[in-house]
């Protein structure tokens, strides 16, 4: 049985908080820049997308992380237009070079376009390049290998702005991708939102954190998936792997997720999660596929649990109003609260 992590990681405290998303870890056993593990994620303190713009940490064993003499927080500032942010970090390695890749997306339009830095030591960056534009898709994530660059992301289509789904894109690099593909994704009753891909020994394997048809992407899931080309996948097991917690830091969602899988099917994840005060932060677990558990060698933080507890549950209770009463009677309610206001 799975179990959630009871305390966020402390990675990022030197940013003054430790409320990440988006993570991604990347292993290079033989080591890269000095380091074993990378780890590229946004900060995003209480839902503040001004404050996500890409961060990169490193390790040697993957449990205690650290940031590398020379790296910058952030990588690059914030967009001098408040309509536009960042978001939604990558990691991929090839041809001796650390690729981060991000989404950046201007939220009046829902444009979006995905950008790429390189660096030969993991501490010197180069200028973000463009190399793909779109609408409303979220979420990269990159398989390099013999066989090219595959890249799958998260889109809204034009043509059904009320649907999600998983699309693939390939090609011998990031500025030679074909077009978007339209994944299969077996997973009835619910939409996709964020996910990692990466290369196993018998084809792919995902997280998806996915939220129910009919709700909104602040209440997903996580779900492990497989896939034998790429293109196809299916959920293994058929529930999700993590869901939120009742009480802990991570009760309202479980958000973008990374992990790393070995030969024997040990698993490490990173998941990203949030509270219903809107807290987010990075939690760790590893294990068998139905045997996650958190590792007392992982560096946490204990939550401001009881500070958070007046508001997240104002929160939740405000949530179940909305999902649960009559559209009519929300109606009622609105109207009476902007006559109160009007008066007063």
């Amino acid at each position: 049985m799975n179990r959630n992590a009871p305390r966020p990681l402390s990675i990022g405290h030197e940013l003054g908080h430790v409320q990440l998303v988006h993570p991604d870890v990347l292993h290079r056993p033989g080591g890269f820049g000095g380091y074993s593990y990378w780890m590229a994620f946004t900060p995003y303190p209480f839902g503040d997308d001004r404050a996500e713009n890409p961060v990169v940490r490193a390790s040697r064993d993957g449990y205690h992380w650290e940031r590398p003499e020379g790296v910058t927080d952030p990588l690059l500032p914030a967009p001098p237009d408040p309509d536009v942010h960042h978001a939604d970090t990558e990691l991929a390695f090839d041809g001796g070079r650390l690729h981060l890749l991000f989404m950046t997306t201007r939220k009046s339009t829902g444009e979006s376009w995905f950008s790429v830095m390189d660096s030969e030591d993991g501490r010197h960056w180069s200028a973000p390049r463009i190399f793909q534009t779109g609408w409303q898709e979220v979420s990269p994530t990159l398989v390099t290998g013999p066989e090219g660059w595959r890249l799958w992301a998260v889109e809204r289509p034009r043509e059904d702005p009320s649907t999600l789904r998983v699309v693939h894109r390939s090609g011998p690099d990031l500025f030679h991708l074909g077009p978007a593909e339209p994944c299969t994704v077996a997973l009835p009753g619910y939409e996709p939102w964020h996910l990692d891909v990466v290369a196993v020994d018998r084809g792919y394997e995902a997280l998806l954190a996915a939220f129910p048809q009919g709700g909104d992407n602040s209440r997903t899931r996580l779900f492990l998936l497989s896939s034998a080309d790429g293109r196809s996948f299916q959920p293994i097991p058929p529930i999700p792997l993590l869901a939120p917690s009742r009480w802990g830091w991570d009760n309202r969602m479980i958000y973008r997720s990374t992990f790393l899988k070995d030969a024997s099917g040990h698993y490490r994840i990173w998941y990203s999660a949030a509270s219903w005060r809107w807290r987010f932060g990075l939690g760790y677990l590893e294990g068998g596929r139905g045997m996650l558990a958190p590792v007392d060698r992982a560096e946490t933080l204990r939550p401001p649990f009881w500070s958070d507890l007046a508001p997240g549950l104002s929160r939740l209770v405000r949530e179940a109003f909305r999902q649960h009463l009559p559209e009519r009677w929300l109606h009622a309610v609105r109207r009476l609260s902007r006559r109160i206001k009007a008066r007063s």
